[in-house]
């Protein structure tokens, strides 16, 4: 039986500018603290993006997380999480106008030289997973993708072509950072090496089994690696009229600006300390994992002892010591292990939702399962049986292989 006492993430470990941005937002939108403080690590991490490796001396990683917030609506977890990533929107913006007056130019010039390079993204949102690869060889630094409602993302894989099973494999293997590479007729080679990929948003608590509780998400450890927010339902936040100071938002601007302009590509390694209490905890995490019975949670704690490392790293830029950006010092890890402990809960709790909430399967899971079950059965002849075409009985077939 897991301890479910759920508690909220905290922002002790933040620098004193960063402590008065998430307590100005905390109190001004009367919403979980552990909105604001995952909010600010992930336009942290967006911001970053592949300028910065973690080497822990056995593994390398980008720091990408696949987060989902999760609450009731009217909690203002979008609010919160649109307003924090908006200097990196009013950045895509611009870069958008620069290319557009670039490429209107070329165009006037009758395209004479070179078209203009691809338009530099920070965020990317609802688009088709072609665009996403290709998105991610034109920003060789990795984008975001973020919804407002994650389900969305979800729910649209294999949108238009079928193969929700070949694009889930790519964001489970894109997680991991592992170079891939996509031949497609009558266009160029696209090759994307070391990817960086944070993949976020929201979602309601009654829709996240129909999102993340499908059997091949819990089987395949696309669900595993992603780090729930799930705080204690609070009272739905009455009006008010506060209204967070400009002078907090420009701070916070300015250290968004700071992280994509200025911050410079590097590698950072776990100092003699934090290596030692990192260890200290991934052994904790290894006996869970031994004492473990459900697969999905052991898979989850597995993922867990990347996901701390990864997190380390960017708690690292929120710190007062940000500016040494060659080492993750023992406050570092100390601090990430104090919200991987919260965010484990919130994990927990999650599952626990997952499993008691059950849905109809669709018919093409019925038959995907089937095949899985019985791999040589004759497909035609299921196809007949069912009353349906055998190209619908492939592709489920397909999708469970």
């Amino acid at each position: 039986m897991h301890d479910l006492k759920v508690n909220e993430m905290s922002f002790d470990g933040f620098s004193l500018r960063l402590k008065e941005i998430a307590n100005a937002l905390t109190e001004t939108y009367q919403c979980p603290q552990s909105y604001v403080v995952m909010g600010m690590i992930m336009a942290t991490s967006s911001a970053i993006r592949k300028k910065i490796i973690i080497d822990s001396g056995k593994y390398k990683n980008n720091l990408c997380l696949y987060v989902a917030i999760v609450g009731k609506s009217g909690a203002n977890k979008s609010a919160i999480q649109n307003l924090l990533l908006a200097p990196l929107k009013n950045m895509d913006t611009k870069f958008y106008e620069e290319y557009k007056s670039e490429y209107e130019i070329w165009i006037k010039e009758g395209k004479k030289e070179n078209e203009p390079v691809n338009c530099k993204q920070l965020l990317v949102s609802d688009i088709t997973s072609e665009y996403l690869y290709q998105s991610l060889s034109d920003n060789k630094l990795g984008v975001t993708m973020y919804a407002d409602e994650i389900k969305s993302i979800i729910d649209n894989l294999g949108r238009y072509n079928s193969s929700t099973n070949g694009e889930i494999s790519r964001l489970l293997s894109i997680w991991s950072g592992e170079t891939f590479s996509i031949g497609r007729k009558s266009k160029p080679l696209l090759f994307v090496e070391n990817p960086f990929l944070n993949l976020y948003g929201t979602i309601q608590p009654d829709l996240l089994a129909t999102t993340f509780g499908k059997d091949i998400l819990l089987q395949n450890g696309f669900t595993a690696r992603f780090l729930f927010v799930y705080p204690e339902e609070q009272t739905m936040p009455m009006y008010n009229d506060a209204i967070v100071p400009e002078s907090i938002m420009q701070n916070w601007s300015g250290y968004i600006h700071y992280l994509v302009n200025d911050l410079k590509e590097n590698r950072m390694e776990l100092d003699k300390e934090a290596k030692e209490i990192y260890k200290e905890w991934y052994n904790e995490i290894q006996k869970k994992i031994e004492d473990e019975e459900e697969d999905f949670l052991r898979a989850m704690y597995s993922k867990l002892q990347i996901n701390i490392l990864r997190l380390s790293g960017i708690v690292h830029f929120m710190s007062e010591n940000f500016e040494n950006t060659t080492t993750v010092s023992v406050n570092d890890m100390e601090f990430a292990i104090r919200l991987i402990r919260c965010l484990e809960i919130h994990n927990l709790k999650t599952f626990e939702l997952l499993k008691k909430r059950h849905f109809p399967l669709t018919k093409e899971q019925v038959i995907g399962i089937l095949c899985q079950k019985y791999p040589k059965c004759n497909k035609s002849q299921l196809a007949k049986v069912l009353g349906v075409e055998r190209s619908f009985v492939s592709r489920a077939a397909s999708a469970y292989s």
